[in-house]
C-alpha cells in the first residue's frame, strides 16, 4: 500500500514539475546519465548543489532512484567488505588498474 501511495505521489510530482517548470528548471532536474554520473562520484568530490540536483532527478525518476538504492547498497556492502579483509594497498592499486584498463572509455 506505502509503495503504491509513493508511486503515485512521485507520478503527480513529476508531472507537476515539468509543467510548471520553464527550461532552466528542466535543465537543473538533469538527465538520467548526468544523475547516475553523479551518484556514482565519491561524496567528497560533489558540491552541495549537485548533491541537491541528484536528489531532485531522484524524487522524479523511478529508474534513478532504484539505480541510486542500489549505488547505496553496494557501497554499503563494499564497506563492510573492506573493513573486514583490510586489502594491501598493492592489492587495490592493482585492481583499479585492472579494472581501469578493462572499463577506461577509448
Amino acid at each position: 500500500m506505502l509503495n503504491r501511495i509513493k508511486k503515485l505521489f512521485r507520478h503527480y510530482w513529476h508531472d507537476l514539475y515539468y509543467f510548471l517548470s520553464d527550461k532552466k528548471g528542466i535543465e537543473y532536474a538533469m538527465t538520467c546519465k548526468d544523475a547516475t554520473e553523479k551518484i556514482d562520484l565519491n561524496d567528497q568530490t560533489k558540491t552541495i548543489n549537485d548533491k541537491f540536483r541528484v536528489k531532485l532527478h531522484v524524487s522524479l525518476c523511478q529508474a534513478c532512484d532504484n539505480y541510486y538504492s542500489l549505488s547505496q547498497m553496494l557501497r554499503a556492502a563494499l564497506r563492510k567488505l573492506m573493513s573486514s579483509h583490510k586489502p594491501s594497498k598493492s592489492s587495490l592499486e592493482k585492481i583499479n588498474k585492472e579494472l581501469v584498463d578493462k572499463y577506461a572509455k577509448n
